[in-house]
């Protein structure tokens, strides 16, 4: 089996808790930078007394330790992050890596983090990474990474693409910085599957907690918080591309819980804070 080229394995990804695999017809193409795929079996070695222990001497224990991996641009009417970032239902998402047909494909993807950075002159490049609570197979082997003969990705331009120079932060609460010179946005969230008796797919999938924080590097910290922190107020990240359309936005209300302040010879004194807000 020869090596496949990047420009030959494109990933797709399905709805918001949906068990229909894209196809070339329903497809939202991912125009990503990165993919990784982890799936570890989970089995147990089992040893019994009297008997020589074999190569099949592999009993499953659970359900597989399965992620999916990726780091996308963004751009209206494509992959939102946002949409997948609540209680989505039980169901979740579908993808599929490659071919149609013989390609990777899998579904009950649960969004677990996104992280993405606001900086002047830099693309918005958006981190993802999804649990796989569902079997990938069960008993035949599953998908390899095959060959798309015919990629269905839209044409390339980076102009409708989110980019740190349109995007705008609403941060007039903020006192202690004025300029802000990068923004580092992440979500995380902890979900449960409960799997029922017979059945191989999880039956409920709940939201168990939920946060996001925000880091701002800027000119200054013109005074350091109280012991117990401080709440700025309600903050906002908008997304843009070049003709200034919205492709998402993210708002946090928390507390600074995090201040520094770095020197260095020959530069300039700047100062970063951390804003946590807990959503669940």
């Amino acid at each position: 089996m020869a090596y496949i080229s990047y420009k030959d394995v494109p990933l797709y990804f399905g709805g918001v808790n949906t068990s229909t695999l894209p196809t070339t017809t329903n497809n939202s193409g991912v125009f990503c930078e990165q993919v990784q795929l982890n799936y570890t079996p989970n089995i147990s070695p089992v040893r019994l007394l009297g008997k020589a222990p074999t190569r099949d001497n592999f009993n499953l224990a659970g359900p597989p330790n399965s992620s999916l991996s990726f780091s996308c641009y963004v751009s209206t009417g494509q992959f939102d992050p946002t949409a997948f970032t609540g209680d989505v239902g039980d169901t979740g998402a579908t993808f599929r890596l490659g071919d149609n047909e013989s390609g990777i494909s899998g579904s009950g993807a649960f969004l677990t983090s996104f992280s993405y950075t606001l900086a002047p002159y830099s693309p918005v490049l958006v981190q993802c990474d999804f649990a796989i609570y569902n079997p990938m197979t069960i008993s035949n082997p599953g998908g390899r990474i095959a060959k798309e003969t015919d990629p269905v990705i839209d044409d390339l331009d980076f102009a409708d693409y989110g980019h740190g120079a349109y995007s705008t932060f609403g941060g007039s609460a903020l006192s202690d910085i004025s300029v802000f010179e990068t923004i580092q946005y992440q979500f995380n969230v902890n979900r449960l599957p409960v799997y029922e008796i017979g059945q191989f797919n999880p039956t409920v999938v709940e939201l168990v907690t939920a946060e996001q924080n925000i880091s701002i590097r800027g000119d200054n910290i013109q005074a350091l918080v109280p012991l117990t922190g401080s709440n700025p107020g309600n903050l906002s990240m908008t997304v843009k591309n070049s003709t200034e359309d919205e492709i998402f936005s993210t708002n946090i209300n928390g507390r600074i819980t995090s201040e520094n302040i770095s020197i260095a010879g020959g530069d300039l004194a700047r100062g970063s804070l951390t804003i946590t807000e807990l959503l669940k």
